[in-house]
């Protein structure tokens, strides 16, 4: 008669022992990674660079600047950027999604932020955004609330173990789809989708003359935006526009302002370097957006200003996109003689 019940004790024993060995296991080995985590940032003074080691996801976010109006999707800065990862074995694995939506704004970008760290897990996030600020209607600011997997992601290295084996082992990568319409009325409509997650990123409106106050609430934005993806472990790096004229100039000055102390890649100033009239017809629309030239030099300037993060130096821009070579000898040349340092870039080429 007590033979069943020493039994269940003695496999209810067991399993509580195999119930210990996983928590302890898997506490173990929360602080091997944790510890290897430290010593990598610590190794690489706190700034670890995308697709240093093992697979990493580059998000780029922002509107018509980083979608790419009217080019095709291969021909936009974040293709680009992808293209110069894959061409290098050390990055290879590394994914670059582009999630731009022509027209959006800070604050929606700001109130939809959580959910596109939630649905894509970025290690690092681009940001171009802000020329829209102005004659766009802002949103009311709404912060969303932070969810266990954002908590789990930002703060457990073992739960980031798993994701990236169940993603390895289903050897597939994300292709979001973004979609973007214009509806009646002028007001355009603007997704991301990415299986049954939908992240609404529209257009706003028009806003009757123009937001007095939109300098103060685009820096505003910027830098909750930073701190954001900051909590949840996202490497945060911020983009000026490649160009200088109209709505950019005053765009990229609020931008400048709200860099200390952040990542940051001032494409404007470098394409002035370039530019400095601001009239290149080779790299610019005319309505100011880079063409594909444009966007091989934007890729180029901002694949080392990563790989710079760990003083790694690549010449694969020259190799990938060499009508973009004389272009960056230019910035290199006009950043020298500002410095006094000699030019790092010193591919053979004319200035055009």
């Amino acid at each position: 008669m007590t033979e069943a019940p020493n039994r269940i004790g003695t496999m209810g024993r067991r399993l509580a022992l195999i119930v210990f060995g996983l928590a302890l296991s898997l506490v173990l080995l929360e602080g091997l990674l944790q510890a290897g985590a430290a010593y990598n940032r610590s190794a690489l003074h706190g700034d670890a660079p995308a697709g240093v080691a093992g697979a990493s996801r580059v998000v780029c976010v922002g509107d018509s600047n980083t979608f790419g109006i009217t080019l095709p999707r291969d021909s936009t800065y974040p293709a680009f950027l992808q293209d110069l990862f894959r061409a290098d074995p050390a990055t290879a694995s590394v994914e670059v999604l582009n999630l731009g939506i022509p027209g959006t704004n800070s604050s929606l970008l700001r109130t939809r932020l959580g959910s596109i760290i939630d649905t894509f897990h970025p290690d690092t996030l681009l940001m171009m955004i802000g020329a829209n600020d102005f004659w766009t209607i802002p949103v009311p600011v709404e912060d969303e609330a932070t969810t266990w997997r954002q908590r789990l992601w930002a703060h457990s290295r073992v739960y980031r173990l798993f994701y990236m084996l169940a993603r390895a082992t289903r050897r597939e990568e994300l292709a979001p789809e973004v979609i973007v319409e214009t509806q009646k009325g002028g007001k355009g409509r603007g997704v991301v989708r990415q299986g049954d997650e939908e992240i609404d990123l529209s257009w706003t409106g028009r806003a009757d003359g123009g937001q007095v106050d939109w300098r103060d609430k685009l820096a505003e934005n910027l830098r909750a935006m930073a701190a954001l993806a900051q909590r949840h472990g996202v490497q945060f790096v911020l983009l000026t526009y490649p160009a200088e004229g109209a709505a950019y100039a005053h765009a990229n000055k609020v931008i400048r302002q709200a860099a200390p102390g952040l990542r940051f890649v001032d494409l404007g100033a470098d394409f002035r370097r370039a530019c400095p009239q601001l009239a290149c017809p080779e790299i610019f629309l005319a309505d100011l957006h880079p063409n594909a030239l444009g966007y091989q030099i934007a890729a180029s300037l901002v694949w080392r200003a990563l790989r710079a993060a760990n003083g790694s130096a690549s010449v694969l821009p020259d190799q990938l996109f060499p009508a973009a070579v004389p272009w960056l000898q230019r910035i290199d040349h006009a950043q020298a003689a500002a410095s006094g340092v000699p030019p790092a870039h010193a591919a053979a080429g004319t200035a055009p």
